[in-house]
């Protein structure tokens, strides 16, 4: 294998490993509010596979460059969520539970090719797709708008409350990138991720190494 070939395949793996921890962040959210009576997303066309209907430039390029990202909302009309206040919350944590739920059995993947030798892609493939998941799990709680974690948190506030934030909710947008960018991010998270990777890791080896 060549070096050109090597550097296409890299880019294969990643781009692969980032369109499922993305796609299926957002299909998770669309899908649990469409469970609880609102089919927006349904509507407006945002439950499909298509990774052009989710993907946010910004948030992608964040991920790729600092392992932390986000990407554009499934659109949610909380009001039409039966019960509203329990949805929300439902809503909120449906796509970091689907990243949480990809990075464990990605940690089975990746020690497995780890442990038999195999193909460097493969292990490549599922450390990404791993490290991707857990970090866009983590990142996404975190309560800045316009991330899951935000939502989570007005949800137990009064509804004007929610109102009022909702309508300002954008301009909390460039704090985050500006956490992004200067890597303050990493400082606040970072050491989560690492645990939360440990922990997938050794569990995985556990079973698989005897």
């Amino acid at each position: 294998m060549n070096l050109s070939n090597l550097n296409i395949e890299t880019i294969i793996v990643t781009a692969v490993a980032l369109l499922i921890t993305i796609v299926l962040h957002e299909l998770a959210h669309g899908y649990m509010a469409l469970a609880l009576g609102d089919d927006t997303a349904q509507r407006m066309g945002r439950l499909t596979l298509n990774p052009l209907a989710h993907l946010n430039l910004p948030g992608v390029l964040s991920l790729l460059i600092f392992k932390f990202g986000w990407a554009n909302p499934v659109p949610i009309n909380f009001n039409r969520l039966k019960p509203r206040r329990l949805g929300i919350i439902l809503v909120s944590i449906a796509g970091v539970s689907m990243n949480l739920v990809l990075a464990f059995f990605a940690s089975f993947g990746y020690v497995y090719t780890l442990y038999h030798k195999s193909n460097v892609l493969f292990s490549e493939f599922f450390a990404l797709l791993l490290i991707y998941n857990i970090s866009f799990a983590v990142f996404n709680l975190l309560p800045l708008p316009p991330l899951d974690g935000s939502k989570l948190v007005v949800s137990f506030f009064p509804t004007q409350f929610q109102v009022k934030f909702y309508m300002y909710e954008k301009y909390f947008y460039f704090l985050l990138l500006f956490l992004v960018f200067t890597r303050t991010i990493n400082t606040i998270i970072g050491p989560v991720v690492q645990t939360i990777f440990r922990i997938f890791v050794n569990i995985a080896a556990g079973f698989i190494i005897k």
